[in-house]
């Protein structure tokens, strides 16, 4: 409990209130998102691997919209 400040992952009424939470800010990443990737593709001449959704654990806690831009793999 003190490693996710007593959230009970049993529990529908926090699920959903996390699940709220996580979304508020979606449709924003995604536009965001979408920019950077055009960006990439026009400026840099990169090619398109499209965007895409995780719940990534660095993206998942933010308070605001957020991307994870992979630059090589």
């Amino acid at each position: 409990s003190s490693r996710y400040g007593g959230y009970n992952w049993d529990s529908p009424e926090a699920n959903i209130l996390l699940t709220a939470w996580q979304s508020s800010y979606l449709t924003r990443s995604v536009h965001i998102a979408e920019k950077v990737e055009t960006e990439l593709q026009n400026t840099a001449d990169r090619k398109s691997h499209g965007v895409k959704q995780a719940g990534f654990l660095v993206l998942r806690q933010t308070t605001m919209p957020s991307i994870l831009v992979e630059t090589g793999f």
